[in-house]
């Protein structure tokens, strides 16, 4: 059973808007299963889902939705929200505009690796977190033994491309020996 079935209906749980960015280190790690199994309700604008989910190693876009990432659009007030944040915005892309527009129209939390994004969305007053929070529920969910999720975080220690701060995955790796 995934853990979000044990939380009853999906529509009860908090949504977290993902950017691609999380979504490509967890494939990196093959942490997508573990992820998509919290007791979360993920989602990713369509746009940002056809455009920059297309390389991820061993898993295909049908294995994101098929493991419970869902795909949601924008109606004309929403992609108008978006083209606002754009103008606000300059340095965020179309895509995550639509980002920040979802986890604002949603209410939800915006799971990001971008800075940028990630200032924007406060600003927004849209709560945001990034990838060591998304660890951080792993862990505290034991959603994967602690070998598996040493080596993952090991994996994003050596990718430089991660960008996640060495000390603090070694404090994580740290505490699960």
């Amino acid at each position: 059973m995934k853990l979000n079935e044990q939380f009853g209906d999906q529509k009860s749980l908090q949504i977290v808007i993902s950017d691609s960015s999380v979504i490509i280190d967890l494939a990196k790690a093959s942490l997508i299963e573990a992820a998509f199994a919290l007791p979360f309700d993920f989602r990713i604008p369509d746009v940002m889902f056809e455009d920059e989910l297309l390389d991820l190693g061993a898993y295909d876009p049908g294995d994101l939705l098929n493991a419970g990432l869902a795909k949601n659009s924008l109606d004309g007030d929403g992609v108008g929200l978006a083209m606002q944040y754009g103008e606000t915005y300059l340095s965020l892309s179309t895509n995550d505009q639509f980002a920040l527009a979802l986890a604002k129209i949603e209410s939800a939390i915006l799971l990001t690796g971008d800075r940028r994004l990630s200032n924007a969305a406060k600003d927004q007053e849209v709560e945001t977190f990034g990838l060591l929070w998304l660890i951080d529920e792993l862990i505290a969910q034991d959603a994967l033994g602690r070998r598996v999720l040493r080596n993952a975080l090991q994996i994003f220690d050596d990718d430089p491309r991660v960008g996640l701060p060495s000390s603090e995955l070694q404090r994580r790796i740290q505490g699960l020996t």
